[in-house]
């Protein structure tokens, strides 16, 4: 089941940025602890971001590690120093959280297994959520461009992955959060661009985009 939550304005301060950040942080790092995976290095995330669509960095097309800093960054709206029009104001949008949730019965297949099956189960999952949201979520994003805005163009951008893997109570339950920054890049230009108004989707160019889940909030 995918269900899209947002993560509403920056604040004063930008203080909900690394609040938002910290969040995934510590509870992917609790999750991993409690079933002795692999570390993750000192100074890098544990979330993955990825690139999707054909305008979206390079580098990142096939998911990296970045500093927990940049991540925060991404959700006040500045890449690598390059800003969005609206970067750290206390009104921005910062993005949404598309969660995507396992059936239960993988979940028990993954707590009775052994490291090398975790391992293949999690690449599986990776993957499914990637393609998940290249085929479903990005096709339902656009820029609006030419006059008052009505003709569409394809847009591309980021997300970072959170793999968990138990419920708040310890259960088995794996679920990814799947972080979407709100802005992006059109097919019209590399800069990247901001939002437009709350609830809508990354502008690019800077020029408002909007998306709407084809099934409203929730998809199951």
């Amino acid at each position: 089941m995918l269900s899209i939550h947002d993560h509403g304005s920056l604040g004063i301060d930008g203080v909900n940025a690394p609040r938002a950040i910290h969040y995934y942080e510590d509870t992917t790092r609790a999750d991993r602890e409690s079933l002795r995976l692999e570390a993750t290095p000192d100074g890098l995330s544990h979330g993955l971001t990825y690139g999707l669509g054909p305008r979206a960095p390079a580098d990142l097309r096939d998911g990296t590690r970045l500093a927990s800093v940049d991540l925060e960054h991404l959700l006040r709206g500045d890449w690598r120093g390059q800003a969005v029009q609206n970067a750290y104001d206390k009104q921005r949008f910062m993005g949404w959280d598309c969660t995507l949730s396992d059936i239960k019965g993988l979940s028990v297949v993954y707590a009775v297994s052994d490291e090398p099956r975790r391992n293949a189960l999690d690449d599986l999952r990776r993957e499914a959520a990637l393609t998940a949201l290249r085929e479903v979520a990005l096709p339902e994003m656009y820029a609006r461009v030419g006059g008052a805005g009505h003709e569409h163009v394809p847009v591309s951008g980021l997300v970072t992955l959170y793999e968990q893997h138990l419920s708040r109570a310890s259960d088995p339950q794996l679920h990814l959060h799947c972080i979407v920054p709100s802005f992006g890049y059109s097919s019209t230009g590399a800069r990247a661009g901001s939002l437009g108004p709350p609830n809508r989707l990354p502008g690019l160019g800077g020029r408002p985009a909007s998306i709407a889940p084809p099934s409203g909030p929730s998809l199951g």
